[in-house]
């Protein structure tokens, strides 16, 4: 698959965060992706009902985790890690079966080439 060998830029996978993903897993799920992207750390996210988007949430790291934004394989990594992370069987497999279609998305995004 292509993405495994695709780079991606940190501002296409918050983009892609903030839309896809929110809109999928929600704004917690989104926010945990992007910053296990951005910084290795899985997050706590202080309020969610606060107003904004997932990557602009008040945030605390807890914990560090694989993935990286090097590679859209990476960002596969962190998606992998928080749908692994859902106590409910049923959604935990729903949630890793969209995490190709997600990547698509990612890849189709302006932000994410090849390098």
């Amino acid at each position: 698959m292509k993405w495994q060998s695709q780079k991606v830029a940190i501002d296409a996978v918050a983009a892609w965060a903030n839309a896809h993903v929110s809109e999928e897993w929600g704004k917690k799920a989104a926010a945990r992706v992007f910053h296990i992207c951005e910084s290795g750390k899985d997050i706590e996210i202080d309020d969610l009902f606060t107003p904004g988007a997932a990557t602009e949430k008040s945030i605390r790291y807890v914990a560090p985790v694989p993935g990286a934004p090097e590679r859209a394989y990476d960002v596969a990594q962190a998606m992998s890690f928080v749908a692994t992370q859902r106590k409910n069987a049923e959604e935990r497999v729903a949630w890793q079966h969209v995490i190709p279609r997600l990547l698509e998305r990612l890849s189709a995004s302006s932000g994410a080439r090849a390098r």
